[in-house]
């Protein structure tokens, strides 16, 4: 697995290419070191796996460049892809540990990781973030349902 994680103090979250859609969009300005010492980025090579489903999950992130795909096995042999996620799209689950899906990077991934229960303790005390998340997860299920009725 060809994945690395790159200095959390580099590049800046200001500089991030994303930053206006990422979660972190909702924090204040006066917040934000604060956050960005939450985070990480890591970096995966096409094709490498991200998490298999039923494995722990300890942290949630934001895609800054690349795609993964969302996938589950159906029939015993059948791959099902269930999603995909694009740059500005979140993966993970706060409140859940274990991934209910496979990820995978379909191309080179980019992501910016948050420590999952670190994240959990900011939505409790952040209000704009916690709104933001639901926003992000509402605006992926809408893309879900448009693209199912596009099939």
């Amino acid at each position: 697995m060809s994945r690395y994680d790159v200095n959390p103090r580099s590049p800046s979250c200001a500089l991030c290419p994303v930053r206006d859609c990422l979660i972190c969009s909702s924090s204040a300005k006066s917040s934000i070191p604060h956050f960005g010492m939450l985070r990480a980025q890591r970096c995966y090579a096409a094709g490498d796996v991200v998490v298999l489903a039923g494995q722990p999950l300890e942290f949630v992130a934001t895609v800054t460049s690349g795609i993964a795909s969302f996938s589950r096995t159906v029939g015993g042999d059948r791959r099902q892809i269930v999603n995909l996620a694009f740059p500005s799209h979140f993966i993970g689950w706060p409140g859940r540990a274990v991934s209910p899906v496979d990820i995978t990077a379909v191309t080179e991934l980019t992501v910016c990781i948050f420590n999952r229960a670190a994240l959990e303790a900011r939505l409790e005390k952040i209000t704009p973030l916690r709104q933001r998340l639901m926003e992000m997860r509402l605006n992926d299920l809408d893309e879900g349902q448009r693209l199912a009725d596009c099939a």
